[in-house]
């Protein structure tokens, strides 16, 4: 086993719908670890009321996402645009509950 091959990885999350189960749309997140989303959630610790905020947590960590399936090319606009809009809290809650646990971010050893 060497060092670096215990670093945190950007991952793919399949995300989950909360009544109909995994939708089959993949995600490629980075995690905790890295620079832009400590320091976007830094920023949002200190006014977590603020949902422009969170969803900067949320622009900071998706690095792509299945274009076909999202019907939108992947860039920071959709993704701002796509996790503003109330009807998609539900992906919000499904993402942060991924970064809340940074064990996810880490390769698992045989």
């Amino acid at each position: 086993m060497k060092f670096r091959e215990l670093a945190a990885q950007v991952i793919d999350h399949e995300l989950t719908h909360p009544t109909s189960g995994k939708t089959g749309i993949v995600f490629r997140l980075a995690g905790p670890q890295d620079n832009l989303v400590r320091d976007k959630m830094e920023r949002f610790h200190k006014k977590p009321e603020d949902k422009n905020l969170l969803v900067d947590v949320i622009v900071a960590m998706i690095r792509g996402w299945d274009e076909v399936a999202m019907e939108q090319s992947f860039t920071p606009e959709n993704v701002r645009e796509t996790f503003l809009d109330v009807k998609n809290e539900w992906a919000v809650e499904d993402i942060m509950s991924v970064i809340r646990d940074r064990n996810n971010f880490f390769r698992k050893q045989d």
